[in-house]
C-alpha cells in the first residue's frame, strides 16, 4: 500500500515543517532539500514542550497536497527526546538523495526505532478532517473510529460534518483528510480534500470518497 501511495506522488518533497504543543500556525517551515538547522536552534524551538511533530508534504501527481506526519514518542528506541526527534528527522533529509516517499519512511522507521516498516498503512484508528495549518484554530472533526462500519456517503460526511461547517468551506487552507495512526509512533496521512474555488476552499466530497476506498478500504 505504501508503494501505491508513494507511486502517486511527486518523488520530492516541497516542504517540511515542525511543531511543538500542536501549534501549526506557528510552525517551523523549510525546504526539505535544504535543511540548514544547528543543533541550538532545535534546542531553543523544542523548549520545554514534550509534545512535537513533523510534516512532510508532497505533491500529487494531480498536483494536489499530501503529507506524512510524525509525533514524537517516548517508546521510539533511539529517540528518547523531542530534541532527538528533531534531530534525527533533519539528519535524514539533509544526509538522504532519495526522498521519495516510500525511501522516508524506511529511513526514519530505522534511524528513529530500529524498524524500516514502523510507518504501515494498514487500518487506521481513527479518521479526521481539518483545515490544514489551522488545525486548532477551527477543530478537527472525527468522522471515523476504529470498530465502526466502513462505509461512506456523501449524506454521511454531511451528518458529520455538522457543527463543523467551517471545514467544508473556508479563506484559510485546504481541508485535509488525515488517516490517524495511535502505536509505538503516531503518524498520520493527509490527502487535500477541498479546492480553491475563488476565494474559498471547497470541501469536495467526491474526493474523501476515493482517499478512503483506495486507502483504508470503505466502500462508498
Amino acid at each position: 500500500m505504501i508503494s501505491k501511495l508513494s507511486d502517486s506522488l511527486q518523488q520530492t518533497p516541497f516542504k517540511v515543517q515542525a511543531a511543538v504543543n500542536r501549534q501549526w500556525e506557528k510552525a517551523w517551515k523549510m525546504d526539505p532539500k535544504k535543511i540548514h538547522v544547528s543543533d541550538e536552534e532545535i534546542k531553543k524551538f523544542v523548549g520545554e514542550a514534550d509534545i512535537a511533530a513533523i510534516e512532510l508534504f508532497y505533491k500529487t501527481k494531480d498536483n494536489t497536497d499530501f503529507y506524512l506526519g510524525l509525533q514524537f514518542s517516548r517508546d521510539l528506541k533511539n529517540a528518547p527526546t523531542p530534541y532527538d526527534f528533531f534531530k534525527i528527522y533533519f539528519s535524514v533529509l539533509k544526509s538522504e538523495g532519495d526522498l521519495s516517499l516510500q525511501n522516508v519512511i524506511k529511513l526514519l522507521g530505522t534511524q528513529l526505532d530500529n524498524n524500516k516498516t514502523m510507518i504501515q498503512i494498514n487500518e487506521p484508528t481513527s479518521i479526521a478532517i481539518g483545515v490544514v495549518d489551522f488545525w486548532m484554530t477551527y477543530g478537527p472533526c472525527i468522522i471515523w473510529k476504529r470498530g465502526e462500519e466502513k462505509n461512506i456517503s456523501n449524506s454521511i460526511i454531511k451528518t458529520k460534518l455538522v457543527g463543523h461547517e467551517n471545514l467544508v468551506q473556508n479563506k484559510d487552507n485546504y481541508t485535509g483528510l488525515e488517516l490517524i495512526y495511535d502505536g509505538a509512533a503516531k503518524y498520520w496521512l493527509s490527502f487535500q480534500v477541498s479546492i480553491k474555488q475563488g476565494e474559498d476552499y471547497v470541501l469536495q466530497e467526491n474526493i474523501i470518497k476515493n482517499v478512503l476506498s483506495s486507502y483504508a478500504l470503505f466502500k462508498s
